[in-house]
């Protein structure tokens, strides 16, 4: 059995009831809780199951295993496509304090895709890599106004930012 690290927040499987009745049809109840805790087992740590004994199961689990792959693409994809709508919902916020008309959606993930610097959890680049690479101007310059007028309000108001 191979093993690897658990799916960091997976919440767990998804278990069609057409496919699974369909895997089910021809096993009997040792087999089919095999199947079963070999689903479980793969789809949280991705441990491939040893079904050498039973030659049906062993067919089987290439299209159960297939199934769980497309649905934990699938989820990633959701997952990844939530968080990068969230980041942008925190830029728009950000630059609309700022007093700023936030760019859209799509120009945002790309400039995220052009820019390594760029993280889609903080959407600006950091205070380092501004002074260290290249990046393009007007992220710069953007990036240097919002944090001057946050180090201006919080002076105003007694504190530092």
């Amino acid at each position: 059995m191979r093993r690897t690290e658990k799916r960091a927040g997976k919440p767990g499987i998804v278990v069609y009831f057409d496919k699974m009745r369909q895997n089910l049809a021809h096993l009997d109840d040792t087999q089919a809780g095999r199947l079963l805790r070999a689903m479980l087992a793969y789809g949280e740590t991705q441990t491939e199951p040893d079904f050498t004994d039973d030659i049906l199961l062993a067919a089987l689990w290439e299209r159960v295993r297939d199934d769980l792959d497309v649905d934990d693409a699938r989820y990633s994809k959701r997952k990844n496509d939530t968080e990068l709508k969230s980041a942008w919902g925190k830029y728009c916020g950000q630059a609309k304090a700022d007093g700023e008309k936030p760019i859209s959606f799509g120009e945002w993930k790309r400039r995220l895709k052009d820019d390594p610097h760029i993280t889609a959890v903080n959407s600006q680049p950091s205070e380092s890599n501004l002074q260290s690479s290249s990046i393009n101007p007007q992220i710069s310059e953007r990036v240097s106004l919002s944090r001057a007028r946050a180090r201006g309000r919080a002076h105003r108001f007694g504190g530092r930012r």
